[in-house]
């Protein structure tokens, strides 16, 4: 089941946070978003536990996703693919969504591209550790 988070589920999603990336957001962080009318996070639960989530934000009519995380033992089935496919329909009307992905997550870059992102240019040195973006669209 795909839900909105609250912040019931902080706890839950700070694990998952730290879990899934090596420079992570601190529980504050994940906290803000979850106040900004502009950001829109959503999970993918089974039972009680949160196995996957996509933070976005919106501006106007364009979306950029900010984060997708599924939980390691959960990949390659299809839950990444739902969380961005149920989320840019809850949101409601947008032109485009924007997205920034390392060079090297060759994983990530198949599953933008099987939902319908291409490729649109990178940005040199985008992360701390110096590795470049890939650059990402989808016009709807």
């Amino acid at each position: 089941m795909i839900r909105k988070l609250t912040e019931k589920d902080i706890d839950k999603l700070f694990i998952l946070e730290k879990n899934c990336f090596f420079d992570y957001w601190s529980k504050n962080m994940l906290q803000d978003e979850l106040k900004k009318e502009t950001s829109y996070l959503y999970g993918m639960f089974e039972d009680d536990n949160l196995f996957g989530y996509i933070l976005l934000s919106k501006c106007v009519d364009e979306v950029e996703i900010l984060k997708i995380c599924v939980d390691v033992e959960q990949r390659k089935k299809g839950i990444g693919k739902r969380l961005i496919e149920f989320s840019l329909e809850d949101i409601g009307k947008i032109s485009s969504v924007y997205l920034e992905v390392r060079k090297s997550n060759t994983g990530a870059i198949k599953l933008y591209e099987k939902c319908g992102f291409e490729k649109i240019g990178e940005r040199k040195k985008y992360y701390k550790d110096n590795e470049d973006a890939v650059l990402m669209v989808k016009s709807l």
